[in-house]
C-alpha cells in the first residue's frame, strides 16, 4: 500500500526517487549552485526525465514566485521566523532561469525540499498515509537504534518476554546506569506546530 500511495503522489517508483535526490544532493555538494540545461540534456534519457519530472515539484520562475507571494494570505503566514525567513523556500529550493537552467537558492534549502517533498504529496491520503508509512518509520528507527546500541532491546524482544499485550517502545538502549526509552510515531503536523515550543498552544 505504501508504494502504491507513493506512485500515486509523485508518479515515480521509491527507487527511482532516491536515485535522483542522490543525485541532486551530491551535486550540490560540488559548490556548483547551476544546474545547467545543457548538462541536464547529456543525461541518459531515463534518468533525465525522472530528474525532470522531480524539478518540477520543485522549481518556479520569477514570475511563478512573484505569484506564489502575491496569492499568500497574510493572516495564514507563520509566527515562527525559521517558516517565514524564506518564504517558500522549502517547497521551491530551485529558481527556474529563462535559459532553462536551475539555479540553487542552497544546499541546506535543497536537502530541506527533497526530504519533505514525499511528505507534502502523501499527506493528502491523511491517515491511511500516516498509519503504513508510521510502521516503516518505526522499523527504521528500531534498525537506527540497533546499529548504535547492539544490546538494545526492541519491541518484538520484549513482547517475547513479557508478552504480546506488554506496553513497549520502538527501543530500549542501555547506557551506562540509565535506560534510554526510544519511542516512534508518525503524525501529520504543520511545521508551526512542530516548531512550537509553547506548551499552552500544544
Amino acid at each position: 500500500p505504501a508504494r502504491v500511495m507513493f506512485l500515486d503522489a509523485i508518479g515515480l517508483e521509491p527507487c527511482e526517487y532516491i536515485d535522483v535526490v542522490q543525485f541532486l544532493l551530491g551535486y550540490s555538494r560540488l559548490n556548483a549552485r547551476v544546474i545547467s540545461k545543457d548538462f541536464i540534456d547529456g543525461l541518459p534519457l531515463k534518468f533525465q526525465a525522472v530528474l525532470l519530472k522531480i524539478v518540477d515539484f520543485l522549481a518556479k520562475d520569477f514570475i511563478g514566485l512573484g505569484c506564489k507571494f502575491r496569492d499568500a494570505p497574510l493572516h495564514a503566514l507563520p509566527e515562527i521566523w525559521e517558516l517565514r525567513q524564506i518564504p517558500f523556500a522549502a517547497e521551491y529550493p530551485l529558481l527556474r532561469m529563462g535559459n532553462g537552467d536551475l539555479f540553487i537558492w542552497h544546499p541546506a534549502m535543497l536537502d530541506r525540499a527533497l526530504e519533505e517533498l514525499p511528505h507534502r504529496r502523501l499527506k493528502r491520503f491523511g491517515e491511511e498515509y500516516t498509519k503504513h508509512f508510521s510502521s516503516l518509520f518505526e522499523t527504521y528507527v528500531t534498525e537506527l537504534s540497533q546499529g548504535m546500541v547492539p544490546q538494545a532491546i526492541t519491541e518484538a524482544m520484549w513482547w517475547v518476554k513479557m508478552g504480546s499485550q506488554a506496553k513497549a517502545v520502538e527501543a530500549i538502549l542501555p547506557c551506562g546506569n540509565v535506560n534510554v526509552f526510544v519511542e516512534a510515531k508518525m503524525s501529520l503536523y504543520h511545521d508551526s506546530v512542530l516548531l512550537d515550543r509553547d506548551p499552552i498552544r500544544l
